[in-house]
């Protein structure tokens, strides 16, 4: 059930993301709240910044690559 909460978290198609008002967002995959600027850039989400920061994204991609390359 995803149920908006103004002051603590926006609603996204992955779920709730949790971000405070120093301008910084908890990452989905390792729970780190950090700056806007660790995020890329995603303009479906209301913030405009993915849910997951940049660090978690590359080892997403980098993880899906290797297995790409191993099941050739």
């Amino acid at each position: 059930m995803n149920v908006r909460d103004e002051d603590r978290g926006s609603v996204s198609k992955y779920g709730i993301v949790q971000y405070d008002l120093e301008g910084q967002q908890r990452c989905c995959t390792c729970k780190a709240y950090k700056p806007l600027s660790e995020y890329h850039k995603d303009k479906t989400t209301r913030y405009g910044v993915s849910v997951s920061c940049k660090e978690c994204s590359n080892d997403r991609s980098k993880t899906l690559h290797k297995n790409r390359m191993l099941s050739d």
